[in-house]
């Protein structure tokens, strides 16, 4: 069903059922290098298993691990299951990486461990047959017997079915020889004493030594700037606090930063940063506190810096939590808990930002970056955008962004919850959204503005949304702003909607509006499905 969601004055749209996504990806895992570690791996053609009543099989292919991977039958479902018991045989912490096929015939799964949600869901599909693998967060396990069960929630709108595949799923604990405490270094943790140096020389010493886990025990850590380096975890424990002081490292200058605002052209002024850098994760479940020393200002102070963690042209990057129950926290971050430019493979999952009413901007804005996920979000309040895709012209050139996953954002905010643009020279494509939960929208609870001139081309917003006191629940727009070199009117094709129900909306079900008289037939193939609405 669907009712007035544009208004008479909107762009002129043809409205049809085509929709052209390309390949969607499974995140890859993130192993930080270990002294030693223990892994154990389980093929999914040979681990033991029962399933929810479905047939499974064993298909050989040589690129599988072990040669062969399993996979459930055409008849799989919504609520369909297969069970695999595995022994363990070290109590430990363990980070699960979890292989499978992707295909065009794929579902979405989700991993629980003894009946309790693990990871971020997995959509298998993908346009094209590979093999990859998604990094499913980290399990406190016992020795023993333990329950790993993938259930499929759902399929991608362009997959011709549910099935699953299991290729492996790999359990990795490192060895405390990798582990580098703080505290060892010289850290307090008291909260008055500067730790800035003692925090910088554990991260030099671990990734002098081919890479390690820096480790966070209960306490509050006063820094300044932290300078992150490759294969490099911060693990953050529970109880355990990063807090900004005053002093932090000045932005660095930037020739292009005239197309864009001052936050998003500088990235050396952020609580922790860093360049070229590869596999680098900074998980757990304490907390990243700017303690108001973070600017939401366009023109920061000396020393104050305006956001919590910045990268720049980096690979094999994961920020997060262990699971819904046991998320990273970031509060009072300035202009942006996350800034992440030119990033390709980062996986952003499990985070919590507490209700602070002042102090916290954009949650998390992915410029030019490639496969990304970012799922199971609660972000109780922001005065900006909560995940935002953009693509500007800091870099010095057009760099397009493709292959992201956004799933499970539950959210607050003055602006959109979800957003393309407004930053848009460079091309974004194959971007799937689903299961919005809206709890309060200034603007939207789903965006695209084009206004750099980029063409916005394969984007799906499916599962279930509910959006609540939005202004408008759905909101596209172009125009000619025109901020990158050579910058014309730009594009929106190949646009799906489904299942978005709305209430309490200030304004229409949606809107779609253009700046630009030339802009007015830049959308093309823009279909919308079952949009529910009361003002």
């Amino acid at each position: 069903m669907l009712r007035k969601v544009s208004k008479t004055t909107a762009i002129s749209m043809a409205l049809t059922l085509v929709l052209s996504v390309a390949a969607l990806f499974g995140a890859g895992p993130f192993p930080v290098p270990a002294v030693s570690a223990a892994t154990l791996n389980f093929e999914g053609e040979t681990t033991a298993n029962t399933t929810s009543g479905i047939t499974t099989s064993n298909s050989n292919d040589s690129s599988a691990s072990g040669g062969q991977y399993l996979q459930t039958s055409s008849s799989t479902a919504v609520g369909s299951w297969v069970e695999f018991t595995v022994n363990v045989p070290a109590a430990n912490t363990y980070s699960i990486e979890f292989g499978y096929k992707q295909n065009t015939g794929r579902g979405i799964s989700q991993l629980s461990v003894d009946g309790k949600s693990q990871g971020g869901s997995v959509d298998q599909y993908a346009s094209v047959a590979a093999f990859t693998s998604s990094d499913l967060g980290i399990v406190s396990l016992s020795s023993g017997s333990h329950k790993f069960r993938f259930t499929v929630t759902g399929k991608n709108a362009s997959s011709s079915s549910y099935a699953m595949t299991v290729d492996y799923f790999k359990l990795t604990s490192a060895a405390s020889s990798s582990d580098y405490n703080v505290k060892d270094y010289g850290a307090k943790g008291d909260g008055s004493n500067d730790d800035t140096n003692a925090i910088n020389s554990a991260i030099a010493a671990a990734n002098a030594a081919g890479g390690g886990k820096v480790v966070f025990p209960t306490g509050t850590y006063s820094t300044r700037s932290i300078h992150l380096k490759s294969n490099i975890q911060l693990y953050i424990n529970t109880g355990a606090t990063i807090k900004a002081l005053s002093g932090i490292d000045s932005p660095e200058s930037n020739s292009y930063d005239n197309y864009q605002d001052f936050g998003h052209s500088h990235w050396h002024n952020a609580l922790m940063w860093g360049e070229n850098l590869h596999n680098v994760k900074i998980t757990g479940t304490g907390t990243i506190d700017g303690n108001g020393v973070l600017s939401t200002s366009d023109n920061p102070g000396s020393g104050q810096g305006d956001k919590a963690i910045a990268l720049k042209l980096s690979t094999d990057v994961e920020i997060g939590g262990l699971d819904d129950a046991h998320r990273l926290n970031l509060q009072r971050f300035g202009h942006f808990a996350v800034l992440a430019t030119g990033v390709d493979t980062l996986n952003i999952h499990n985070v919590h930002v507490p209700n602070f009413s002042s102090g916290q901007r954009d949650v998390f804005d992915i410029m030019q970056c490639n496969d990304v996920k970012v799922t199971d979000i609660y972000s109780e309040n922001s005065s900006d955008d909560i995940v935002k895709l953009g693509s500007d012209y800091s870099l010095g050139y057009k760099r397009p962004m493709s292959n992201i996953r956004v799933d499970k954002v539950v959210g607050l905010t003055n602006c959109n919850v979800f957003q393309i643009g407004s930053e848009t020279a460079g091309d974004i494509s194959n971007v799937h959204v689903s299961n919005l939960t809206v709890l309060g929208a200034g603007k939207a609870g789903f965006s695209i503005s084009v206004n750099d001139g980029s063409i916005v081309d394969g984007v799906v917003l499916d599962g279930i949304n509910t959006m609540t006191g939005t202004t408008a629940p759905i909101f596209i727009e172009i125009s000619n702003r025109g901020r990158a070199p050579g910058a014309g009117v730009g594009k929106i094709k190949n646009v799906t909607i489904n299942n978005v129900t709305a209430t309490n909306a200030k304004s229409s079900n949606g809107e779609y509006t253009s700046r630009s008289p030339a802009s007015r037939m830049a959308t093309e193939r823009i279909t919308r499905k079952i949009l529910r609405s009361t003002m």
